[in-house]
Parts: structure tokens; C-alpha cells; sequence
């Protein structure tokens, strides 16, 4: 007796290799899809929690109230209020009549989505605590929530948003393998169906006995896989809580295959029943339904990529805050490994033409005979074909994805970072010797410079240094091309190798005869107006002005401390100095008057003779930018000052010889002094201190009272006063030396300047000249945009050249070719405790990691499918081909040779599968992986190109786990085939 469900049962048996593998199938896309949507809930969960851990919150300080119960009910209610509905856990601690609030997150009911609220409330709690009962005296909130808060929130919103792109290639992968396997199983039910239709089957009962069939397999093989994703996830720290979000995805999972079998079943029901539904006898409607698909695929692809290129991220800024991925440019991946399917689909048949003729004259008929039956039976390795290209494709796009983003946060790290040690120096010295340090360099950290019109972050290097200390990412270039060069201008160059320096000094203190008889009228002047002040006679007066004439003659007598301070600057480091040659005593003049009639004043001078030595370092290069003559006493009266100056090395070689254009903006020159004497007007003594430095023996002629002399810099960057002192004094003419500044792109191009261009740069509270001589594609230590680099060496020579140093350096950079984190503890111990960071520990959550592990899970799950979809192809083509292994063996053929002809039949399109997609993906790779690896840079950061980087080991195990599953299937299908050619027992199927 009949019985439909009998029937199916045999139905099913037939077909066991097909239903086998639709159920496997199934089941793995399912617990893939399912699994990795548990495992982005688990990892988002996971990453809030450590991201906000226990040493991340907020400690709330005030005066303790009145009543402080109420105090700590209503700050307790603030709290929570503030940081709703993310949970606090909130302790109190008082002490000496302060009480401290400590607000913690929650770490057992922490959920992402409570990210934002932690950093929103972090912020607003100072001001939500101040206007209440809560806050005595003010209130103080500190800790570091806000920030951890924000940087987690954002990375974990980026991550979950780039999750969606391989999603989007494993979902494409599984839609195409399931649409090929059912579409196999229904060619190979194609026979049965029509005869079902022809003995008077209706297409109702017909679509009911296949679409039970089917979704007795969909419905096996979605729940084992959703139990599979349920179970792994058991493993996965937090995963066992994200049962409703597998369950969902799983479920939809099983909704979409089940679609997808039954409308592939609608249609064959249809064709079946429908006479001519799907006659095409010419093959015109495949072809066009082929072109038709081939030119959709591309168009989409092609605007997908355009809308990524465009954009340059697949990602958006939501008006919120938060982010989302465009879905086209996010699609452009998917849609061009699928382009790259279609497109191999499309060439399969001429290859295996062309591999047809190349064989047809082989010796033997195996060859020619893989080649023929590969290019006939293209419909029934569409399959293996597609599944293969995408699965091959997807794993190479992962690896470069996962390379290359794995590249560019440790280029940014290595840049922000700017060397492997840096110290926080608080001064006192930091030219250290530590064991295991290889490099140490100074760096000036400046926040606020100008470059012209742009403000801008700048960091103060010493290029001839930096070079053996910074850490410059691959390909990446950080500092300038050009080389340091030397700023010397117009200073005294102290030739190299000088370990000291000698100023001879010959001066002395006089009394001119003009000012001699000053004095005798002096006293004159003053004996009348004590006569009109004596009311008691004469002796009063002789006794008062014998007073004042003796202490005039004492000050007078006084002596007079000369100094000569060189400013000295070392060429390598920029380092400018004043240097102190020491002191020389100057005797004053000896005064002599009558003592009786207190005049007839006299004076008798001394000179001074005096040598001085400065010591230098013989390795280092100095140069000599301004010299200073410093006064530091005086008498009150103008005294004349005449000093000759020398100045050699310890070899006796003078450096003054070549000062002709030196000067002093308050001193006036011997040829300006004579033209004014000759005019006779003037006397010496209303001439401004004359300079002569035409030899080299310097001259000076001054008074100790000429204040705005003495300490003014003596340089070549000088213009002299005017002889008189009415005159208008010197300038400063600049002493034609430039800073040495190196911009990146953003910050060239806010400025509007390129290489070689002068521009005015503000830098330590100074407007200093400046040239860019280079642009950097970041400056070490930053990762802004827009940032400048300047050559600290070059700024202390601007600086010196008008007397200034510019401000100790702010750290010092470090390299060791030892472990950093042991060779930091001894540094900061030779810099007296100093803070010191060691290079390569970043902070906060890596937003690629899980997006780089969800690639991998998806390109894992597409070499299973893939491998799953070639098995449902040899499992279909062993029914179908049954018949030729028998007519094979009767015309001589062994059953070794077909088997293995089979195999390399299916082996042959594996690989140039393969290798098409080999090619594919880094082609997609090259397109789509910069912008998916940049999308992770945070605003506001540098942009760096990252150079595609291939993840070798995950890629290469992918591709050795789908090469063994491809063995396993040939290994099969060659026993298979052996077997039937062995067979001997008469069947149906091959009569």
C-alpha cells in the first residue's frame, strides 16, 4: 500500500549524501552565525568591565555636615540619580571632619550600553553635588571615570560596528552555500519530481512531501548548531548571559536558510509542473540570466567601493555620538568577493575549454578526460567554484585586515610613544651615565606654539641626537631629511678640540681734570650753602664740608668689580650659557685735596693686569654669540673706565680677530666719537662709552655710571649708538640665523607653507625667525595632526644671539637595547626619582581586536562551507555519473585511472578556485583594508597609511584546515568511484 510518509523516507535515503550535507551545512552556519553575534556580546561585555575596573572611579571629598546621615543619603541619592541607570556601588569615609564619597561602576551588573552614562555622570557630578546640602565649603571631585569611560565606550561602539562587516561576508558566503546545495538537491530530485507529476501528483501534494523533506533537515540542523553556539559559549568569560542574543541570531539564522530551501523548492515545484517553464534548449536564457547577474554584482560592488572611497571609513558618527556603519560602503567587502565569484564562475567554462585542447593530445585519456568533464560540468561546480573563491578571498581580506590593523595601532603606539624611555625631568642635571641606556636625548615639550597664522602643538628635539633615540614606525618618516647644520652666523667659532679659553684683561679706574675741577667747584658750591644754613659761625661749616669732602674722596677711592661673561652655546645641543671669565678689581683712583682750603683736588690711577682661564670640554664645538661686560659696583660719581680686552685659546690663537662688525646698541664707535669731538661742541665727557672691536684687542672708554652699558650684549647682530646721548641707540639687526622647523602635511597646510618657505614662529613666549626645512608625516611624542618639530639647536642660536637661553628641556628620551621596563627603574633613579614611561603599553581596549577575531570565525566558517558545498558537489555528481563509470570500464579504462581522474577533476577546480581567490582577496584587500584599518583611528589623531600587512599564521592555518578537508573529500570520492568500478553486480541505474 502506498504511504507518502514511506515514500519520503526513501526519498530521503536515495539522497542521504545531499540531505547529510544540507543539514551539516545548516548546522555550521548556524552555530557560526549564532555563536559569533553571542561571542561580539560576550567580548563588549567583557572589555566595559575591564575598561572601567575597580581602580577606575571617583572620589567625592567636602566638609562633613551638620548631620551627616542626611549628608550621606542625599549624596547617595545624587549619585545615583547623576550616573542613572548605570550602577554605582558608592562607600563613605570620614576623617579629621571630611568626609570622602568613593563611586565605583558596578562590576557584576556592568553592561557596555552604561559606558556612556558613566562618562556623561563623571562629568556632571561636581556640578550636580555643588548646589545641594551635600557640599560644605566646596566640594572636590577627582579620578579618572570620565575618561575610561568615554575611550571604552567608543571603542567598543567601533568594534561593534566593524563585527557587522565580516558578518556581512560570512552571512553572503552562507546564502550562496545554501542556495547551491539546494539547488543540487533539488537537480538531483529533479527525475522524481516529474515522474511524481506524471503518475498524477498535484504540485500541492509534490511541494509538500519536498518542503517536509527539507525542513526536517533545516530544523535538525539549526538546532544543532544553535546548542553547539549555546554550549561554546559556555567557555566564554560572560558568554553564558548572552543566551537571549544567540537565541535570537539563531533563529533568524534558521528563518533565512528555511526561505531560502523553500523558494528554491517553489520554483522547481513550479518548472516541474508547468510544461516549457524552464525548457532552454539553446542556452540564450542562462546566458543572459548569467550576463544579467555578473553585471549586478559588479554594479553593486562598484558602488559599494565608491561610497567607501568616498567616505574614506564605513563608518558614521550617529548625531548622538555613537557610531554605525554605512551598510554600502560596509558592504563593499562582501560585495567584491562575490564580484570575484561570479567573475570566476564566468571564466571556468573558457579555461576548462582551453585546458581541454591542451590535453586532447596527451598519451593518456585521464588527463584529457579531467579537462573535458571539468569544462562540461560547469553547472555542478558553480558550487565549489563560488564557495571557494569567497571562502579563499574572505581568509586573505582577513589576514591583511587583521596584519594591517594590528600594524597601524602599533605605528601609532610607536609614535605617540617617540621613544622607548622617557623621563619627566624636574631639573637639575640629566646628563646621566645608566647601565643599559644606549641613547639619551633632551626633548622640549612645548603645547602652545604658533607657525605663522596656526596654532599649533610643537616638540623641541636635538636632530643630530634624536635619530639614535626615536622610535619611527616602518615606512613612516618622523624626522626631516635634512641634515642638522650648523648655526654659526656671525659668532666667534672656537676652534674644535679647545680645552680652554684665556681673557686677559688690562683696565683701570681714572679722574679726568674736568672732573677734578667738578670736584674743587663741588666744594665750593657746597661751603656757600652751609654758610647760609650756619647760624652758629664758621667752625660748623669747615667741619661739615670737611665731611662731605673726605667721603666724596673715599666713594671715589672705592674699587670697581669687572666681569666679562661670554655666552657660550655647544653646536650639537643648542645648549647656550652665560659663562663667567671671573671677576676683576678694578682699584679706584687715589683722591688728594688741601686740607685746609679742602680744593686742589688730584687723583692718582692704577692699572690692572689680569688673566683668566675658562675651561671647555675638548669634545665638544662651541661658539661665542655675544659677550657681556658687567659692572658691579659703583661710586656714585661718573669714574673713567678704560679696559683693553683680549681673548685666545690655551694655543694663544685670537678669536677676537675677525669682530670688526661687533658692537653694543648703548656704545658708540672711536670713528663716530672723533667727528663729534671735532666739531667742538662736546666734550669728552658728554660722549656716550666708546667701543672699538676693529682689532683684536678690544677697547673700551665709558664710566662706571653708564648704566645702560654695562650688562647690554656685545654681538655682531648690533647696530652702535650715536655719540651723543641724545642720539638714538643702536638696534637689533637680527643675527640672520633661522630656527629649523619641520611641519606635518595638516600643519604645512594650515599655514600655507612648503619646504624652504621663512616664516615668523612663536615658541617659549619669543617671535624668532624661522624656515621650514622639512615635512614629517608625524612628530615623535604626538599624535595630532597638526604638530611641528623644531630643531632645539637652531633655537638656541637665535636665542643666544640676543643674550637668551631658551627653557630646560622637559624630558629626556631614552633607548636600550635591553628589556625598557628593567632599564626604567635605574634611570629614574639616577634622575633623582624621576617619572619615566616605558614605550609599547598601550591603554584601553584594542576596538579591532574582536572585529579582527570575528573575521577569522567568519573566514573559518566559509572554508567549512566551502569545503561543505564541494562534498554536496561530488555527492550530486556521483549519482549523476554513476552510469559513465561503468561504460568507462568497459572501454578499457582501469578503475585506479578513474578514480583518480575523479579526484583530480574536483582537485583541479579546487585549486584554480584557489588561486583565483588568492588573487581576489588581496586585490579586495587592497581596496577595502586601509579604510576598514584607519576607521579605528580616534578623531582628532594623526593619519597614518598603513602599509598591508599579511597575518601569516591564522591565514595559514585556515587555508591547511581547508586543504584538509578538500583531501578528505577527494580521498572519498576516489574509494567511491574505485568501488563502482569494481562492481560487477547488475543495477538499473547503469543499464
Amino acid at each position: 500500500m502506498f504511504s507518502w510518509v514511506g515514500f519520503a523516507a526513501s526519498r530521503a535515503k536515495a539522497a542521504g549524501g545531499l540531505f547529510l550535507t544540507l543539514l551539516a551545512l545548516v548546522a555550521a552556519t548556524t552555530g557560526i552565525i549564532a555563536g559569533t553575534v553571542g561571542y561580539t556580546s560576550a567580548a563588549a561585555t567583557s572589555s566595559a568591565r575591564e575598561a572601567v575596573s575597580l581602580d577606575r572611579g571617583l572620589e567625592v571629598r567636602t566638609r562633613l555636615a551638620h548631620d551627616p546621615a542626611a549628608q550621606a543619603r542625599l549624596a547617595r541619592q545624587i549619585i545615583d540619580d547623576t550616573f542613572a541607570p548605570a550602577p554605582v556601588e558608592v562607600e563613605e569615609a570620614s576623617a579629621d571632619g571630611d568626609v570622602t564619597f568613593t563611586v565605583r561602576p558596578d562590576a557584576e551588573l556592568l553592561q557596555p550600553d552604561d559606558l556612556p552614562h558613566y562618562a556623561d555622570g563623571a562629568d556632571r557630578l561636581r556640578l550636580e553635588l555643588r548646589a545641594t546640602d551635600v557640599a560644605v565649603s566646596g566640594v572636590f571631585v577627582e579620578g579618572d571615570l570620565a575618561e575610561a569611560a568615554s575611550v571604552a565606550a567608543r571603542n567598543i561602539m567601533v568594534s561593534r560596528a566593524l563585527g557587522a562587516i565580516p558578518l556581512s561576508v560570512l552571512v553572503l558566503v552562507t546564502v550562496l552555500a545554501v542556495m547551491q546545495v539546494a539547488r543540487l538537491l533539488a537537480n538531483s530530485r529533479e527525475a522524481q519530481l516529474s515522474l511524481l507529476v506524471a503518475r498524477g501528483a498535484s504540485a500541492r501534494q509534490v511541494f509538500a512531501l519536498s518542503a517536509a523533506e527539507s525542513t526536517v533537515a533545516v530544523v535538525a540542523g539549526a538546532g544543532l548548531g544553535l546548542g553547539a553556539a549555546l554550549l561554546a559559549l559556555r567557555a566564554v568569560p560572560f558568554g553564558a548571559a548572552q543566551w537571549p542574543t544567540t537565541l535570537g541570531a539563531g533563529l533568524l539564522c534558521f528563518a533565512g536558510t528555511l526561505a531560502i530551501v523553500l523558494g528554491l523548492l517553489v520554483v522547481q515545484v513550479r518548472a516541474a509542473v508547468t510544461p516549457g517553464f524552464d525548457a532552454d534548449r539553446s542556452g540564450r536564457t542562462s546566458r543572459a540570466v548569467t550576463g544579467a547577474t555578473l553585471a549586478f554584482t559588479l554594479l553593486a560592488a562598484g558602488i559599494a567601493l565608491w561610497q567607501l572611497t568616498r567616505a574614506g571609513s564605513p563608518l558614521m558618527v550617529d548625531d548622538d555620538g555613537g557610531y554605525s556603519v554605512n551598510l554600502v560602503a560596509g558592504a563593499a567587502p562582501a560585495l567584491l568577493l562575490a564580484a570575484a565569484g561570479v567573475v570566476a564562475l564566468g571564466l571556468l567554462g573558457p579555461l576548462g575549454a582551453l585546458v581541454t585542447a591542451s590535453t586532447r593530445r596527451a598519451r593518456g585519456a585521464a588527463a584529457f578526460l579531467t579537462a573535458a568533464q571539468s569544462s562540461r560540468r560547469v553547472t555542478i561546480y558553480a558550487a565549489p567554484v563560488l564557495l571557494t573563491v569567497l571562502a579563499t578571498g574572505a581568509a586573505t581580506t582577513a589576514a591583511m585586515y587583521a596584519g594591517t590593523s594590528a600594524q597601524l595601532r602599533d605605528d601609532l603606539t610607536a609614535v605617540a610613544d617617540g621613544a622607548p624611555l622617557r623621563a619627566t625631568l624636574a631639573g637639575g642635571d640629566f646628563d646621566v651615565d645608566v647601565p643599559g641606556v644606549d641613547a639619551a636625548t633632551p626633548v622640549w615639550i612645548v603645547d602652545a606654539a604658533q607657525v605663522g597664522d596656526a596654532s599649533v602643538p610643537a616638540t623641541g628635539v636635538l636632530l643630530a641626537e634624536i635619530r639614535d633615540v626615536v622610535t619611527a614606525p616602518e615606512g613612516m618618516r618622523l624626522l626631516p631629511e635634512a641634515e642638522p647644520v650648523d648655526a654659526v652666523g656671525d659668532s666667534i667659532v672656537v676652534p674644535p678640540g679647545t680645552a680652554e679659553l684665556i681673557l686677559t684683561v688690562d683696565a683701570g679706574l681714572t679722574l679726568g681734570a674736568d672732573d677734578l675741577a667738578s670736584l674743587d667747584l663741588q666744594a665750593e658750591d657746597i661751603r656757600h650753602q652751609l654758610e647760609e644754613m650756619d647760624e652758629t659761625g664758621g667752625e660748623w661749616v669747615d667741619e661739615q664740608l670737611a665731611f662731605i669732602v673726605g667721603d666724596t674722596a673715599e666713594r671715589l677711592g672705592r674699587p670697581m668689580e669687572l666681569d666679562v661673561r661670554l655666552q657660550l652655546r655647544t653646536l650639537d645641543t643648542g645648549d647656550a650659557e652665560p659663562v663667567s671669565a671671573g671677576p676683576t678689581t678694578l682699584p679706584g683712583p687715589e683722591v688728594t685735596y688741601d686740607e685746609e682750603t679742602l680744593t686742589g683736588h688730584g687723583a692718582q690711577s692704577h692699572e690692572v693686569h689680569a688673566e683668566h682661564v675658562i675651561a671647555l670640554d675638548p669634545g665638544r664645538r662651541y661658539v661665542i654669540d655675544a659677550l657681556r661686560l658687567i659692572n658691579s659696583s659703583t661710586s656714585g660719581w661718573p669714574r673713567g673706565v678704560h679696559a683693553s680686552l683680549q681673548l685666545t685659546t690655551g694655543d694663544g690663537e685670537s678669536l677676537l680677530a675677525d669682530t670688526g662688525g661687533w658692537a653694543s646698541t648703548t656704545a658708540t664707535t672711536p670713528e663716530l666719537a672723533e667727528a663729534l669731538l671735532g666739531e667742538g661742541e662736546q666734550g669728552p665727557g658728554d660722549i656716550r662709552p666708546v667701543l672699538d672691536t676693529s682689532g683684536p684687542t678690544w677697547r673700551l672708554q665709558a664710566h662706571d655710571t653708564d648704566d645702560s652699558f654695562w650688562g647690554s650684549p656685545i654681538s655682531a647682530a648690533n647696530t652702535p649708538a650715536g655719540p651723543s646721548p641724545t642720539d638714538a641707540e643702536g638696534r637689533g639687526t637680527g643675527s640672520g640665523l633661522t630656527a629649523r622647523v619641520a611641519l606635518t602635511p595638516a600643519a604645512a597646510d594650515a599655514a600655507a607653507l612648503g619646504v624652504g618657505d621663512t616664516f615668523e614662529l612663536q615658541f617659549m613666549n619669543r617671535r624668532i625667525p624661522a624656515e621650514l626645512v622639512g615635512i614629517v608625516d608625524a612628530v615623535p611624542g604626538r599624535t595630532e595632526p597638526l604638530a611641528a618639530l623644531v630643531d632645539m639647536a637652531s633655537v638656541g642660536a637665535v636665542f643666544a644671539s640676543s643674550g637668551d637661553a631658551p627653557r630646560p628641556p622637559s624630558e629626556l628620551w631614552a633607548s636600550t637595547s635591553e628589556d625598557p621596563a628593567t632599564v626604567a627603574p635605574r634611570l629614574a633613579e639616577a634622575l633623582g626619582g624621576a617619572e619615566v614611561r616605558v614605550g609599547g603599553q598601550t591603554s584601553g581596549t584594542d576596538p579591532t581586536a574582536a572585529a579582527r577575531l570575528i573575521f577569522w570565525i567568519a573566514c573559518a566558517g566559509a572554508v567549512l562551507l566551502a569545503v561543505t558545498g564541494i562534498a554536496a558537489a561530488s555527492a550530486a555528481m556521483r549519482a549523476d555519473r554513476r552510469p559513465e563509470v561503468a561504460v568507462l570500464r568497459a572501454l578499457g579504462m582501469t578503475p585506479r585511472s578513474q578514480a583518480w581522474s575523479r579526484a583530480m577533476e574536483l582537485a583541479g577546480v579546487v585549486v584554480a578556485s584557489v588561486a583565483f581567490g588568492l588573487v581576489a582577496g588581496w586585490v579586495v584587500s587592497r581596496l577595502v583594508v586601509p579604510a576598514l584599518a584607519q576607521a579605528t583611528v580616534a578623531p582628532g589623531q594623526v593619519r597614518i597609511l598603513p602599509e598591508l600587512a599579511l597575518d601569516a599564521a591564522p591565514w595559514a592555518g585556515l587555508m591547511a584546515l581547508g586543504a584538509v578537508g578538500v583531501a578528505l573529500v577527494l580521498v572519498t570520492i576516489g574509494r567511491q568511484v574505485r568501488a563502482e568500478a569494481l562492481d560487477d553486480e547488475y543495477r538499473e541505474e547503469v543499464r
